[in-house]
């Protein structure tokens, strides 16, 4: 078990929020309720009514978007594309359950891509659009773009010329 995993546990789907290295212990935070601390070895444990089954990370596998901010609505409690109403924990993902905007982690098996809107209402009722920008990767895509190296200056005459303007004024 890792951080950032959905896990199910009693018949809910949990994220995997926090690690107690002290106590041996990890908070479930669940969408819709109060978080839940658990043993961290629970998942080895073979007893059908406790037992705690991974089911995925999205942090590492799932394309995100970025909902705007908007403090005053509250957290998120829903999102649609088109019509329909996708299911948390299992369509999609918050990156913080209580934050008002944010990450949203999105099932690659919905097929959603660049241009399309989402909607994501708020607990306050309130909507926000979010399009699916060209910047739409994992967040493993995107960490690599952000580090990769620099590319190397074109110091030819034409390089100069299309950076200055004037490729005779060394």
């Amino acid at each position: 078990m890792e951080l950032g995993d959905i896990v199910e546990f009693g018949g809910d789907r949990w994220k995997v929020s926090n690690f107690n290295p002290n106590h041996r212990t990890c908070l479930l935070t669940r969408f819709d309720g109060p978080p839940q601390e658990v043993p961290d070895d629970l998942d080895l444990n073979s007893d059908e009514k406790t037992s705690l089954t991974v089911l995925f990370n999205p942090f590492k596998s799932w394309k995100y978007v970025t909902a705007p901010l908007k403090t005053k609505a509250g957290r998120m409690i829903e999102l649609r594309r088109n019509s329909r109403i996708l299911e948390p924990m299992v369509d999609w993902v918050p990156g913080d359950f209580y934050r008002a905007g944010g990450a949203i982690f999105l099932n690659p098996e919905l097929n959603i891509h660049q241009g399309e809107i989402l909607a994501v209402r708020h607990i306050t009722g309130s909507l926000s659009r979010v399009a699916v920008t060209r910047n739409f990767g994992t967040v493993a895509r995107r960490q690599r773009i952000a580090f990769r190296p620099p590319q190397p200056r074109d110091n030819s005459a034409w390089g100069k010329v299309s950076r200055d303007g004037n490729p005779f004024d060394d």
